[in-house]
């Protein structure tokens, strides 16, 4: 079920499913603008999609189907920790960056404001994230990590742009 909250300066969106239940909160300056519609995302699979488990999407890329690129970089990760890279992309168009390691990596991909782009994980232990993105010029910050935070390990990212 889901129940919306509006109040003076806030919404409050809460979905409730057979065994988890999730709230947002958001702050607005409401204006005298009379009424306004909301389309919101079907949430008829709340339940079999999050089973309180709140990973992001996974995909484990094949590594033949992948680009034969040079590694972007090499890190190994300690329990618990993360690794920063900055990526310069100077030429806008499609863009797969992955990795590849024994240990179930999580990647996250910012832009040079600080606005999310998006984010994926391997499915277990041995499996790789895949980012697949039209990326702009510009900076972006990818963040690296173990989705567990209890492995560690080395792994290589890779980045390749796909041609027109």
């Amino acid at each position: 079920s889901m129940s919306i909250t509006v109040e003076s300066h806030s919404i409050i969106v809460t979905v409730t499913g057979k065994e988890s239940s999730t709230t947002a909160q958001s702050t607005y300056a409401f204006l005298n603008i009379g009424q306004t519609t909301y389309t919101l995302p079907d949430f008829g699979d709340f339940d079999d999609h999050t089973n309180n488990d709140m990973d992001p999407p996974d995909f484990n890329p094949d590594p033949d189907d992948l680009p034969d690129v040079e590694p972007f970089a090499e890190g190994e990760l300690m329990q618990g920790g993360e690794d920063t890279y900055t990526l310069t992309i100077d030429t806008p168009g499609r863009y797969l960056i992955w990795s590849e390691s024994a240990i179930r990596l999580s990647g996250t991909l910012w832009d040079e404001n600080g606005h999310f782009v998006g984010s994926a994980t391997g499915t277990g232990p041995g499996q790789n994230f895949l980012l697949d993105f039209e990326l702009g010029v510009g900076v972006y910050t990818l963040i690296v990590d173990d989705w567990e935070d209890v492995n560690y390990g080395p792994y290589i990212i890779y980045v390749a742009k796909l041609e027109d």
